[in-house]
């Protein structure tokens, strides 16, 4: 009589190794559904999905998605995020945020790097991170710095404000 050998699969939907393995990928996730509020400190989140209203403070997550129905106020610190939503309060975006055409911005906003969609409605302080730069390049003869490219991405007038307004990217040669 010959013994069939049968392989067990993680991959399959039910099994306990697909759930760990499940959970693994997606890390320290926290949703908060739409027409639920939720107020305190969040700790140990990697990642902080709003569809409803949080009023919280955050540190070292990784990532934050505020959806079109959510509104976050508080102090925010996370590598990522997306805001589609509402958020009132200071955000610090260690690396890339990225402010949806639906969006509304109000406060005190740091970033690695910045993209705003048209229809985006932002009020306050925006300021790109300084980032530790390594000693300056020179090119062969040793005696003059790398130029600097500057380019204007936007300037206008603050209406409210009279203010002039200018936000330039600057890059390397």
């Amino acid at each position: 009589m010959a013994v069939e050998k049968r392989t067990i699969r993680s991959d399959i939907p039910g099994s306990d190794t697909y759930e760990q393995s499940v959970a693994r990928s997606e890390g320290k996730r926290l949703i908060v559904g739409e027409g639920i509020s939720l107020s305190g400190e969040i700790g140990a989140c990697e990642h902080l999905v709003v569809e409803g209203y949080v009023q919280a403070a955050l540190r070292d997550g990784k990532r934050m998605d505020i959806m079109p129905s959510g509104h976050v106020k508080g102090e925010i610190t996370v590598e990522d995020a997306e805001i589609s939503g509402h958020f009132e309060g200071v955000l610090n975006v260690r690396g890339r945020l990225v402010i949806r055409g639906s969006a509304t911005v109000i406060g005190t906003v740091e970033y690695g790097s910045l993209r705003v969609e048209p229809g985006a409605a932002i009020v306050g302080t925006m300021t790109v991170q300084q980032v530790e730069a390594e000693a300056p390049a020179l090119n062969e003869n040793q005696d003059n710095l790398i130029p600097r490219k500057v380019t204007t991405l936007f300037e206008g007038k603050n209406a409210d404000a009279g203010e002039d307004c200018r936000v330039q990217q600057v890059m390397a040669g």
